[in-house]
């Protein structure tokens, strides 16, 4: 898979998230975080309207079908 990571602005973490927590934890000093390094943040989000939230999970969709065609995402 390719990298996304051309730009200008600041990166300020890196999460490669999978959607399991079947040995998703990050080792001590690695760069990018997994998936229960996130949930043990504690950080989720949130939508004042039903709406915002279909409209994020519709993005997600296109986002995911766009990055697999490139040859980005692989599911």
């Amino acid at each position: 898979m390719r990298s996304v990571f051309h730009t200008e602005k600041k990166i300020d973490r890196v999460w490669d998230l999978k959607g399991s927590t079947v040995g998703r934890r990050s080792e001590e000093g690695e760069s990018v975080l997994k998936d229960l390094d996130i949930l043990e943040e504690g950080k989720k989000l949130r939508f004042k309207h039903g709406s915002e939230r279909e409209a994020f999970l519709k993005q997600l969709e296109v986002d995911a079908a766009f990055l697999a065609t490139m040859g980005i995402m692989d599911y």
